[in-house]
């Protein structure tokens, strides 16, 4: 375990707010050892750390994550550009997309652990077909039905429509083939 700055590790403790050791100081040498940057990765995760201003440990850590998906990512980005024309350019520019993709999906997850409880219904097409009522109902009216005795709702603003009871269904004659019979030919 490398051994930790005493003046970064209490600059860290104050710019972030946490004053548990129990959690600062791994957290601190996680950060050394997933340090991307010869060095300067930890300034980076803090300022990244007070730019989300996280609420709790939790957060910090998902921060911290993602920072150092940053730097995996940034990594890989660097050796596309240095190997171009060889085999690793393929590794490097699968790796690069890969660690992209997971960048996003963290930061996706953050945003939505941020906005719990908070729901947001956007319509954007509406299709208003033949007979449809575009506009307020009231529905405090309630007249029973001539017929049925039912309770109806209707628009208080209009009369109510009258109901068209079912007509009384016929019986339609159905010709049907015979088993043996043969078809004539047309």
């Amino acid at each position: 375990m490398k051994p930790i700055d005493y003046l970064e590790f209490v600059s860290i403790m104050e710019s972030l707010g946490i004053t548990d050791r129990r959690f600062i100081t791994p957290l601190h040498q996680q950060l050394i050892e997933g340090d991307g940057f010869g060095g300067d990765g930890v300034e980076f995760a803090v300022s990244l750390i007070q730019g989300m201003k996280p609420r709790d440990h939790l957060e910090i850590l998902h921060v911290v994550q993602m920072a150092v998906m940053h730097w995996a990512t940034m990594k890989y980005m660097r050796q596309v550009g240095i190997s171009v024309g060889t085999v690793h350019q393929e590794v490097a520019v699968g790796t690069a997309t890969k660690l992209a993709r997971t960048f996003t999906t963290q930061m996706e997850v953050f945003k939505r652990c941020r906005a719990a409880g908070e729901q947001k219904v956007t319509v954007q097409h509406v299709a208003v077909g033949e007979g449809a009522i575009v506009g307020a109902v009231t529905q405090n009216v309630l007249e029973e039905s001539a017929n049925n005795k039912m309770p109806v709702l209707t628009d208080a603003r209009q009369p109510a429509m009258p109901i068209i009871e079912q007509p009384e269904r016929v019986p339609v004659p159905v010709r049907r083939q015979q088993k043996n019979a043969r078809r004539s030919p047309a």
